[in-house]
């Protein structure tokens, strides 16, 4: 049920923009710091396989339109193996992502 959910959104949102839009943020900040998936609904539910979903229905409603990962703290080692892992395998599978964005949470102190 919570895939249909998530395909509906997408469906609706990409769908009503489709053409006006250059690039969606299709799914977001999906790991922890230490590299480990963040134990959302999404990942609890449906797994593993919810990006490959998430970013196959967005290619399918929007095919011109580029997709992303996006997350914070790519900059840390453990968070950026994970996801350039996570990109990768899906990428071997066929899956369109086109880019990784990296949210700026940036102080003077830090990172």
């Amino acid at each position: 049920e919570l895939t249909l959910r998530m395909e509906d959104h997408i469906e609706q949102v990409v769908g009503r923009y489709k053409g006006k839009i250059n690039g969606w943020d299709v799914v977001n900040e999906a790991f922890e710091d230490d590299g480990t998936w963040r134990k959302t609904h999404w990942y609890n539910l449906i797994g593993e396989d919810f990006i490959k979903k998430a970013f196959e229905k967005a290619h399918e409603v929007d095919p011109a339109a580029a997709l992303y990962y996006n997350d914070y703290n790519v900059w840390k080692p453990a968070k950026r193996k994970a996801i350039l892992e996570m990109a990768t395998k899906l990428r071997n599978q066929g899956v369109r992502i086109d880019g990784i964005g990296m949210q700026g949470h940036y102080r003077v102190d830090s990172p």
